[in-house]
């Protein structure tokens, strides 16, 4: 019987799946903006006081973020990273309600070491990479250079496996945004540094310059009540702060 109701009750909500499903993520932010919030507006008065205690300026964040949603991946869009000193900073807080937001359907999350690491970044709408190392572990540095750089790059696909055929030419424009430790950038750096000593070019140059980095100093004290990842409330902060920095620049028009 619970299978039953289960089945009347997806019926029930086709047109709805339709409509999200065939929205854009700029749509989505605007329709989650109107949606009840869960959490009483703690969530933006947390996420708000970790930017500012930090320095960081909320329309310059939200502008940036709501950018990469509306454009997706591309050349001229720069990859937004959230630097913590040592972690602990309030970095993945901030940006765990685009998980939310997405669903774990349409996010590519933190791809693991193994053969085919990103199998199924085709058919995802948003990158989440949550403490990302910018290694090889897990995914080839010439890789990860093309893919935030917003150019094509080859998908290898499994080819014992009858719904594959072939590998895949990756194009689509899933907007990727990145967490990581201070420590997880100094090899880039020391290897930039030491390219440009000798007066030459290196993919660790090229990756460091795709990379908006946004660091965090101060440690995010959460509230001894664990506060829900209110997509109502990140999506009102994006759209709020987001309109006060197109008003003064225009360049979200």
């Amino acid at each position: 019987m619970s299978a039953l109701i289960d089945d009347v009750w997806s019926w029930e909500r086709v047109d709805e799946r339709l409509t999200v499903s065939t929205q854009s993520r700029l749509e989505r932010v605007e329709r989650a903006a109107k949606q009840p919030c869960i959490c009483g507006g703690v969530w933006r008065e947390l996420a708000e006081k970790a930017l500012t205690t930090n320095g960081i300026s909320p329309s310059h964040l939200c502008g940036d973020v709501l950018r990469s949603l509306r454009d997706g991946r591309r050349e001229d869009r720069p990859v937004v990273v959230l630097v913590g000193r040592r972690g602990g900073e309030g970095k993945s807080f901030l940006l765990a309600p685009l998980r939310r937001l997405f669903g774990n359907e349409l996010t590519q999350h933190t791809p693991q070491p193994g053969t085919f690491p990103l199998l199924g970044l085709e058919k995802k709408a948003l990158v989440l990479l949550d403490e990302w190392s910018f290694d090889e572990a897990a995914v080839p540095l010439s890789t990860q250079l093309l893919w935030f750089e917003g150019k094509p790059f080859p998908l290898s696909r499994p080819q014992n496996r009858s719904e594959y055929s072939g590998h895949f030419l990756y194009e689509g424009t899933a907007p990727i945004f990145v967490t990581c430790k201070e420590v997880n950038l100094a090899p880039l750096y020391k290897m930039a540094a030491e390219a440009t000593a000798t007066g030459g070019a290196s993919e660790w140059t090229m990756l460091l310059r795709r990379l908006q980095l946004v660091w965090f100093t101060q440690p995010f004290v959460p509230p001894e009540d664990q506060v829900p990842e209110c997509v109502t409330c990140f999506s009102k902060m994006l759209l709020h702060h987001a309109a006060s920095t197109s008003t003064s620049s225009g360049s979200l028009s």
